[in-house]
């Protein structure tokens, strides 16, 4: 004869049974966001490391590193320099670049701040407001576009779009005149 369950011990094997199904559904979205988290994380660090080329280049123009900044750089990457007012933007290639910043005996800071960070693949956008200063002296500020490639595993800069203004059509750096520069100008008509 033979015995049937008792009613206790079916109930805890049914809820075993649910109780494992109940896992087993709720980890698939905890497994199938795994790649999803690893690639969000691999955006972040490209972002990371897409900007911190740029902060590269930055640095180096201040130092007028020469060598650095052309390491930083594509060989054939371009500068385009957008004055407004209609008139047609100035298009340079690396050498003239590199010749412009060897031709400056004085120091020079550029900044950017709240940069805008794209990456897709191998290729990434930053977009930030700038202020530049020369000598000590302010000389302008306006939007800084570098486009970038990854290449052999670095980001390099392949362009730099920028424009010059002068406020209100432009931004000053929010933390006022960098270390040892004179005054941020007054307002005025925003001509360079």
């Amino acid at each position: 004869m033979s015995r049937r369950p008792r009613p206790a011990a079916a109930g805890r094997a049914l809820l075993a049974v649910a109780g494992a199904a109940a896992w087993a559904v709720s980890a698939a979205p905890v497994a199938a966001q795994e790649p999803e988290l690893a690639a969000s994380q691999t955006r972040i660090e490209d972002r990371a490391a897409a900007l911190a080329t740029v902060r590269a280049l930055l640095r180096a123009l201040g130092a007028r590193d020469l060598e650095r900044i052309e390491a930083l750089h594509l060989p054939q990457a371009l500068t385009v320099v957008v004055q407004g007012g209609g008139a047609y933007p100035t298009v340079r290639a690396l050498p003239e670049v590199l010749d412009a910043v060897g031709d400056v005996s004085v120091p020079m800071v550029e900044r950017i701040w709240d940069p805008e960070v794209r990456v897709s693949g191998d290729l990434a956008a930053v977009w930030a407001p700038y202020d530049f200063y020369v000598g000590g002296s302010f000389s302008h500020c306006g939007e800084d576009a570098f486009h970038l490639v990854r290449a052999a595993g670095d980001w390099r800069i392949a362009a730099v779009s920028y424009t010059i203004a002068r406020p209100p059509l432009c931004e000053l750096h929010p933390d006022g005149p960098p270390p040892g520069a004179g005054p941020a100008p007054a307002e005025g008509n925003g001509s360079p």
